[in-house]
């Protein structure tokens, strides 16, 4: 039941229609809007400190686009066109109320970042003395996944695709 009212929510909020209420328990449309999504455009996250999360993140190939001053959002790009934005507003030391507080409300509770190798990069991490909150397992689906936090506690997937059976790869060892 709950799956299904989910999904009739995000119908409604990607149709650009007003979300349900008690009062309004079925959406007026399913329709899918006419706009494609291209891709992601950026990942926003706020933090207490741009400067050592900037820091971070360097770490894994994102570099200082702009840096704002009066909207304090600061953004830094990778090579492989993510783009993250720094949203210097969050009081320092404070819980991820997402992750960290129950009840656990909805909303984003993490990046996900796709790897070449994550048993590669646990090691790096490691010998960087990055702590691993998790990993690296391997999920159902074949992928292995490894997390960690930032300095602000903003969750950090690093995942690695299954490689599909029968490729080219099964042969080679």
């Amino acid at each position: 039941m709950e799956w299904r009212r989910a999904t009739k929510l995000a119908a409604v909020i990607f149709a650009g229609a007003a979300p349900m209420t008690p009062d309004r328990p079925d959406p007026p449309t399913t329709r899918p809007v006419s706009t494609q999504v291209l891709g992601l455009a950026h990942v926003g996250l706020r933090v207490a400190d741009a400067e050592r999360s900037g820091h971070f993140y360097r770490l894994f190939g994102f570099n200082w686009g702009w840096r704002g001053h009066a909207e304090r959002v600061h953004v830094m790009h990778h090579d492989s066109g993510l783009e993250l934005n720094l949203i210097e507003r969050a009081d320092p030391g404070e819980p991820n109320l997402l992750l960290d507080q129950r009840p656990r409300s909805p909303g984003y509770t993490h990046v996900a970042l796709r790897v070449g190798d994550a048993r590669a990069l646990a090691a790096q991490l490691a010998q960087a003395g990055i702590r691993i909150t998790e990993g690296p397992v391997e999920l159902a689906d074949g992928s292995t996944a490894l997390f960690v936090r930032d300095p602000d506690g903003n969750v950090v997937e690093f995942s690695q695709p299954a490689v599909p059976k029968g490729s080219f790869l099964d042969w080679v060892e």
